[in-house]
């Protein structure tokens, strides 16, 4: 018995290719959405973790960043809940076919760059007894150490202000303590997904079980 191979190699090796093309995004194409959740799920953990979301979370504790703000007891875990779930839905996972080179786009999207779907949150604003309005999660992804307050500063006290942490007195300015203030560039968002690259491309590999 003998065996005559008609085609060229290269014809050979583009079919072979076609072939793997074919299964890669089957499986892209199938495993898309759990990945997506993955990515989702492991992002809502690492935005948890911040020193700035357990700060935010403590109600009436002095110089907690709720405190700071004047956040009345309910007010932190409705902000804290309305952030995470923020940030994590703007996560995105665009996948695109393979070619007949075996190459792929896979495009990973996070946290939008001018932060707009976090800025505009309602849960974001605090109205004083005066009736201004103060955009306290502004003041804490944006302004950076800058003055936001001039002619008063906060005082820690249990039991005062609306928050029961502390309020707000005559003298001296008021802004976000540096070891929670952020800017657009480098803000408690950003640096949660800091170092997770390995992380991340542990969870993508997953595209192609």
């Amino acid at each position: 018995m003998s065996l005559k191979i008609v085609d060229g190699l290269k014809k050979i090796q583009g079919d072979i290719n076609s072939a793997i093309a074919s299964e890669i995004n089957l499986r892209m194409g199938k495993n898309r959405n759990r990945v997506l959740n993955r990515v989702r799920a492991a992002s809502r953990s690492w935005l948890e973790s911040q020193p700035e979301i357990d700060s935010l979370k403590k109600t009436g504790i002095p110089n907690s960043l709720g405190s700071l703000f004047g956040l009345t007891s309910d007010m932190p875990s409705r902000a804290v809940a309305a952030i995470l779930d923020a940030v994590v839905s703007s996560i995105d996972l665009r996948v695109g076919r393979a070619n007949k080179y075996l190459k792929t786009n896979i495009e990973l999207v996070f946290q939008r760059a001018d932060f707009v779907n976090l800025l505009s949150l309602p849960e974001g604003f605090v109205i004083t007894e005066k009736g201004e309005d103060l955009h306290w999660l502004d003041w804490l992804l944006t302004k950076g150490d800058t003055i936001i307050i001039s002619g008063y500063t906060y005082k820690a006290e249990t039991g005062r202000g609306r928050s029961g942490g502390g309020f707000m007195k005559e003298g001296g300015a008021f802004r976000v303590p540096p070891e929670y203030s952020g800017t657009l560039e480098n803000n408690f968002v950003v640096r949660a997904f800091e170092g997770r690259e390995k992380e991340i491309n542990a969870i993508l590999s997953e595209l192609l079980q």
